[in-house]
């Protein structure tokens, strides 16, 4: 069971994925956020080409490969803004 992730001081998540590094984790928690309530929220479902996207632009920038989860987390946060989205107890938990 992956490790919950806390995003804001009343949302915490369960990551799509079991997370060892500390900042893939951050980067991760921050995708969610900018999905949930940055600039990009509200997008919903991101494109297919989202990830490979993003881990391209990262490889010519030559940026650590744990900011991939940057880009994971904003596929997991715009499916929970998903209007088509069934967030269930499971994945999401609010304190």
């Amino acid at each position: 069971m992956p490790t919950i992730l806390p995003i804001t001081r009343s949302l915490s998540i369960a990551p799509l994925l079991d997370i060892t590094d500390p900042e893939f984790e951050r980067q991760y928690s921050n995708g969610v956020w900018w999905a949930l309530y940055g600039d990009e929220q509200g997008k919903g479902r991101y494109d297919d080409r989202y990830l490979m996207d993003g881990a391209e632009m990262l490889a010519q920038r030559k940026f650590p490969t744990n900011h991939v989860g940057f880009y994971l987390g904003m596929i997991h946060g715009g499916w929970l803004v998903s209007q088509q989205a069934i967030v269930t107890a499971d994945l999401v938990h609010t304190s």
